[in-house]
This record gives C-alpha cells, sequence and structure tokens, in this order.
C-alpha cells in the first residue's frame, strides 16, 4: 500500500514539474494570420501597410476586398478579423477607431471661372436655382450638375452639407470621383463633387474654396470646412491583440496617409 502511495506521489511531483516549465517556457505562442479586408479604393494602399507590417512582426496578413457595406456582416461571420471601411458603425457589438480622413471638395471646369463659392451659392446651384455662372461670378455659360448615385455616401455627404433639396434634379450621374473629374473636364459649365484621394488628376478643373476654406487638416479640424468623412477600421467585439497591434500601426503611418491624399487622424488632433 505504502509503494502504490508513494508511486503516485511521483506521478504527481512529475506532473506538476512539467506544467511549472510550461508556464515558465519563453517561447511566445505561435502567431495567428490576421485577416484584413478593405474596400476596393484601400486595397492597394492596405495591402502596402500589410507587406510593412509583416516584415517587421512576422504575422502574416491577408488582405481581402470587400465592400464597406459588407464589412459588418463578414466580421460577424468571423471571415475577417479586422475590415477597413468608409461606414462609420454605431452598433455596440462593433469597435470603431477612426484611421484617417478623406477631404471631399467641390470641382469647377476652369472655364467656368470661379474658385470660391459660398454655402448659399453652392446650394443653389446643384438645385438649379442659379442655371448661368454668370449669376454665380463667372462666365455665362449654363450649369452642369454632375452628381454621385443617389444614396451613395458621396451624395449623402454633399446633401447633408448644403441642406440640398433631395427631390433635385442632376445632369449627369457618375459612380466615382475620377469619373466625376473627366465629365466636369469635358463640361465647360461642369460642377461636382469628389473625394480628393481617388480623384487623380485635376487638371482643368478647380478646387473650389467654400467660403474662405480650402480642404485640408487645419480647416477640417477646425470644422471650418463642410466637406469631409473618415476611415474606419472595423472590429467585431473587442480587438484581438493582433488585431489591436495592425489597427494601430496603420493609425500612425502619417506619411503614407499624407501621400495618398488622406488626412492622418494625427494631424487632426489639436
Amino acid at each position: 500500500m505504502a509503494v502504490r502511495f508513494f508511486a503516485m506521489l511521483a506521478v504527481l511531483g512529475s506532473m506538476l514539474s512539467a506544467t511549472g516549465a510550461a508556464a515558465d517556457d519563453p517561447t511566445p505562442p505561435p502567431t495567428l494570420p490576421l485577416r484584413v479586408s478593405a474596400p476596393h479604393s484601400l486595397v492597394a494602399l492596405v495591402t502596402g501597410f500589410a507587406k510593412e507590417y509583416t516584415g517587421l512582426n512576422g504575422i502574416e496578413i491577408t488582405v481581402l476586398e470587400r465592400s464597406s457595406n459588407a464589412a459588418s456582416s463578414e466580421l460577424r461571420a468571423g471571415n475577417v478579423d479586422v475590415a477597413l471601411s468608409d461606414s462609420e458603425t454605431t452598433d455596440i457589438a462593433y469597435h470603431d477607431t477612426q484611421i484617417a480622413a478623406v477631404p471631399f471638395a467641390i470641382v469647377a471646369n476652369t472655364a467656368t471661372g470661379v474658385k470660391a463659392l459660398s454655402t448659399q451659392s453652392i446650394k443653389a446651384l446643384f438645385e438649379h436655382r442659379v442655371t448661368s455662372w454668370k449669376d454665380a461670378g463667372g462666365a455665362n455659360i449654363p450649369v452642369v450638375t454632375i452628381e454621385r448615385p443617389r444614396r451613395s455616401a458621396t451624395e449623402l455627404l454633399l446633401e447633408s452639407a448644403f441642406t440640398l433639396d433631395p427631390t433635385r434634379r442632376a445632369d449627369t450621374i457618375e459612380d466615382a470621383s475620377g469619373s466625376v473629374v473627366a465629365a466636369v473636364r469635358s463640361n465647360p459649365g461642369g460642377i461636382g463633387i469628389v473625394g480628393l484621394p481617388f480623384a487623380g488628376t485635376l487638371d482643368g478643373v478647380s478646387v473650389i474654396t467654400i467660403g474662405t476654406a480650402q480642404p485640408n487638416a487645419k480647416t477640417i479640424a477646425a470644422r471650418a470646412y463642410p466637406l469631409f468623412a473618415f476611415e474606419h477600421a472595423v472590429t467585431f467585439g473587442a480587438s484581438t491583440q493582433a488585431a489591436s497591434r495592425f489597427i494601430a500601426f496603420i493609425t500612425t503611418q502619417t506619411v503614407a496617409w499624407r501621400e495618398n491624399g488622406f488626412i492622418p487622424i494625427r494631424d487632426l488632433r489639436t
């Protein structure tokens, strides 16, 4: 009986010893790949961030192209760990981090002769209550409004900033900032709204000063300029350590954000 008792003590001792060794093992646990989604407009930039982060930390990151509208469902389904989105979520089940600002601009064909407009004039132009640029301080040519699809995020931003009549008509509808620029450039009386990081070359168009403000970090931080939105990094529930660290990393990439036409969130902190 005593032999069996001491044998059991020996087995128990070896188990405790093994547990202690495991707890003291300095080897870090294996890292899991991080799955990050981004809308088409951000895929190239986020892929660059991911490659740099992998090189620095050895964590494999897969970047998936997904629309902002799909972000919530993809996160909830567990298909991605972090979703980059141009839409804010107010659902408390998600954790939302603003990572950069997107400056938008009213652009007009240079033939209009107009470089600055009041908010009231912009409202009148888009609502077709002013139909000639002459009545807005420019050339005697017809106003041609180039807008975005109804209920799109950009169109809603335009309506909100200038309290536009939602039943107004547009002369032309374009689905992307680059195509809006092209349409404004090809119409001597053209006016439209674009996201500056996505607009491409602005040759042949003027970025309109709104009141006295141009789209930049200073005017947006002071809320003196009305046209801007945010890019968001979203997780479902509390962020994992890996997700939090990657979000923190991309938030600090100020040079890359600026080079691509965005305003780093740090530049808006006063």
